[in-house]
């Protein structure tokens, strides 16, 4: 781009400003360290970008309608934050029927529970896990600590 060109291009005083630096040797605005901070960050986040559509497939923990075996293998995924999702999720789920088709909290700690969830699940065979993780996991819950009725 000729010396010319640049007025039309840049705003007014900026040609000058930026035929100064030319003649002064001053170093503009993408010279120096940002340019190379910029690249770097341009291509983490070109990186980032191309690698998301690789990554594994989520086994469904993000759904409303999460069936057993997608709960069962996001709570046995070797992934750390995936496990932990379907920890989150079996506590909400917990919390939400405790004392109203399982009883109670004070009986058992939440380790137990969730082992009993476990042990429930895995029994299950395929066909019965494809149902609602949620009413398989209270199904677990509540023949292993039933509320008794009060007379």
């Amino acid at each position: 781009m000729r010396s010319a060109d640049v007025r039309h291009v840049l705003p007014v005083g900026a040609a000058s400003a930026a035929r100064q630096r030319r003649a002064s040797g001053t170093p503009g605005v993408w010279s120096g360290r940002l340019k190379p901070a910029l690249c770097a960050a341009l291509c983490a986040a070109s990186l980032a970008a191309s690698a998301a559509p690789d990554a594994a497939p989520n086994p469904g923990i993000d759904s409303v309608n999460l069936s057993g075996a997608d709960f069962f293998a996001a709570y046995t995924h070797s992934d750390p934050a995936i496990r932990e999702r379907a920890q989150l999720y079996l506590l909400g789920v917990m919390d939400a029927s405790e004392g109203r088709s399982w009883c109670s909290y004070r009986i058992a700690k939440s380790v137990t529970l969730r082992e009993i969830v476990f042990e429930h699940l895995r029994k299950q065979p395929a066909a019965k896990l494809s149902r609602r993780a949620s009413s398989l996991i209270e199904e677990g819950l509540q023949a292993a600590l039933p509320c008794k009725e009060k007379k």
